[in-house]
């Protein structure tokens, strides 16, 4: 299935690139897509299909096309959140964009309702949830500087301050 989004990526890099071939081909040779695809068996493929398909339908102004993509991007994984604030500000109908909620609330309520785990339990979960704190960059020196001890009050602070420094 992961393959299957890889090679589906083509077409919206096609037309969004103007259908340069040129671009394509880059993508569709990219060794680190087939090797994160089929060898470590990520499933970026899958949200990076819809954000850029989002993005197509975003130029081609059918924006709750766009928006309702995007928001299933985002129930894949949360990453295409970062993109959010470029796409509000060139919106021109902003109201629309409280719909990127819906699959990831439509979700979490099919599960809740599948599996007895109450819905409040899982946006906590959702909240709180930490990534992969320490694993590289400067998360991974401020651990290695406190020997491995460092408050969680200070992770939470670095958090927030690359949340406002890449948003502003």
């Amino acid at each position: 299935i992961f393959t299957i989004f890889d090679v589906a990526i083509l077409f919206p890099i096609y037309y969004l690139s103007k259908k340069n071939l040129q671009s394509v081909l880059i993508y569709a040779l990219n060794p680190i897509s087939i090797i994160v695809t089929n060898i470590h068996g990520q499933m970026e493929s899958i949200p990076l299909f819809l954000f850029l398909l989002s993005l197509f339908f975003f130029r081609k102004n059918k924006i709750l096309s766009s928006i309702l993509t995007l928001s299933l991007a985002i129930y894949t994984k949360p990453w295409p959140v970062l993109f959010i604030l470029p796409l509000v500000k060139k919106a021109r109908k902003k109201l629309l964009f409280v719909f990127l909620a819906f699959f990831p609330l439509i979700f979490i309520v099919i599960h809740s309702l599948l599996f007895p785990t109450p819905i409040l339990d899982i946006l906590y979960k959702i909240k709180n949830h930490r990534g992969i704190f320490g694993a590289w960059g400067l998360s991974k020196i401020a651990l290695y500087i406190t020997n491995y001890q460092l408050s969680p009050f200070v992770e939470q602070l670095m958090r927030r301050v690359f949340l406002i420094a890449f948003i502003a």
